[in-house]
């Protein structure tokens, strides 16, 4: 294999577990038992806290499910998404073993901009990259805890 990333928990720039929405093993939000559809709003959603695991799980549906995220798929994606997704399926203990490339992917990934219209951009807007859009002030933070624990930084070193 090549890099390991520590598995634990998730936290936002203060400190905080970051919620994600709660999953079954199929990936689907796992609404409470009974709840009407009614009721399956946004600001309903079931959420637990964020593991690596999860936040991995997370950028692996949102990448196929968001309209934003699918426009930017390109051709090694799909292959490098099925290996990070069967390391995450082995891990075993307190590290997730991944190829070098599905690391450097993982990380490239997150640093890849979305595209925005030309009024977006006539407006003064900038893209965001992927780990902006997903968890905006959090996605440094986000981004140096999915990586190897040698290649981890201090907020504070510029």
């Amino acid at each position: 294999m090549g890099k390991h990333i520590a598995i634990g928990p998730v936290v936002d720039f203060r400190g905080k577990a970051i919620k994600l929405p709660k999953r079954d093993d199929d990936g689907d939000v796992d609404w409470e038992t009974g709840t009407q559809d009614e009721d399956k709003t946004p600001e309903n959603l079931p959420t637990e806290s964020a593991t690596t695991l999860t936040l991995l799980r997370e950028v692996l549906l949102g990448l196929q499910a968001s309209p934003d995220l699918r426009g930017i798929q390109r051709a090694e994606d799909s292959r490098r998404a099925m290996s990070l997704w069967n390391s995450m399926e082995r891990c075993e203990g307190g590290t997730l073993e991944v190829h070098d490339k599905v690391y450097e992917w993982l990380h490239r990934l997150l640093k890849r901009d979305i595209p925005i219209s030309k009024e977006e951009k006539d407006a003064g807007l900038e893209p965001l990259s992927v780990a902006s859009r997903l968890y905006s002030l959090n996605a440094w933070t986000v981004i140096d805890q999915l990586k190897d624990v040698d290649d981890r930084k201090d907020p504070d070193d510029d």
